[in-house]
């Protein structure tokens, strides 16, 4: 899934959703080193749902601010409900096939949900870079 890429709120989210991604990669890495296989699915399989929650909320919230602006806008009720809905179901299926499987791997994808937090981090860290560079 791609982000259209032509307002600063969307290069914001796709940004975010690259951020967050490197996150994932680097802590599965480091939960493969620190505690095996599972660990690092773990964290891998929280750090995907984690980016397509960004990206579908993303598009949901798009959508329903042209549905707000645009009279004439051609997005309809039920799909701009299905976009939060299947966000919700996404993270139940898989952190039930998770916990069930392993606690490790339970744990992990529950770090691995978190890493938006970090890519927010790392966007607030880097904008506040630019503001202090510039003259």
């Amino acid at each position: 899934m791609t982000l259209p890429s032509s307002t600063p709120t969307s290069q914001l989210a796709a940004r975010l959703v690259k951020f967050t991604a490197a996150s994932g990669a680097l802590l599965a890495g480091l939960a493969v080193w620190r505690y095996g296989w599972r660990g690092g699915l773990g964290v891998a399989a929280g750090s995907a749902i984690a980016c397509l929650n960004l990206v579908l909320l993303t598009r949901a919230v798009q959508g329903l601010a042209d549905r707000i602006v645009n009279a004439q806008s051609q997005e309809r009720g039920g799909r701009m409900i299905w976009r939060f809905f299947i966000r919700y179901v996404a993270v139940v299926v898989v952190s039930y096939v998770i916990f069930r499987g392993s606690s490790q791997a339970f744990t992990g994808f529950l770090v691995g949900l978190c890493t938006p937090v970090g890519a927010l981090m790392l966007e607030a860290a880097l904008e506040i870079a630019k503001l202090v560079g510039e003259p």
